[in-house]
């Protein structure tokens, strides 16, 4: 599998679609167990390399990026509740607190790959070689959070124009910064067991 952002897109819309007003813990868990499902559909790869028990390894490696929605949910919960008491500023901050969150679930994540490549010892010929590496993934929330301050802006002076579907262009966007935030992330591995002192380095996509 890989990131479908057209499914991303539709999870985001039945979100805000089940919404009523106030409704603060469904909008929070819905868009936390949306970027769940969608960072499950990425697959990881990386490129492997170091010197090893056996000698000198090189090679690559696929797998999964596990996250979790829960600290997501809280901070986006807590942010929306916060926000109905502001008197100003309310988009702006619910945008950083949305980047907050997602920031908080990729600190969290764990990266779990399999490799495979060839092992080269200090007076022997090559020969292939496999194990598996645990890591974690590197994101950033800037370009997220900068991008909501602006979709919210935007929101807010067309919100009286006819036919105009704000959840749709909320999702839409969203999910298109979401798939962003993953994608430009940087994974980084270790080697367990026969691979260690090997590292990885690589993305989900």
């Amino acid at each position: 599998m890989a990131f479908d952002v057209s499914k991303l897109k539709t999870a985001l819309r039945n979100v805000f679609s089940s919404m009523t007003d106030g409704d603060n813990a469904v909008f929070a868990n819905g868009i936390a167990n949306a970027i769940v499902a969608y960072v499950a559909t990425g697959d990881v790869s990386t490129t492997d390399k170091g010197t090893v028990s056996g000698g000198y390894f090189e090679g690559s490696g696929t797998g999964k990026l596990t996250v979790t929605a829960t600290a997501c949910a809280n901070i986006l919960k807590t942010a929306c509740d916060i926000m109905q008491t502001m008197t100003s500023g309310g988009a702006d901050y619910l945008a950083t607190q949305i980047g907050a969150g997602l920031d908080k679930m990729a600190e969290d994540g764990e990266v779990n790959t399999s490799v495979s490549g060839t092992l080269t010892p200090p007076s022997s010929s090559p020969s292939p070689y496999s194990g598996t590496a645990k890591g974690s993934i590197s994101c950033s929330s800037t370009a997220l959070v900068s991008a909501l301050k602006t979709l919210f802006t935007q929101m807010y002076s067309k919100r009286e124009q006819e036919g105009y579907d704000g959840d749709k262009d909320f999702a839409d966007t969203f999910a298109e910064e979401i798939d962003s935030f993953w994608a430009n992330g940087t994974v980084s591995t270790n080697g367990q067991g026969g691979l260690a002192g090997s590292t990885g380095s690589g993305s989900i996509s």
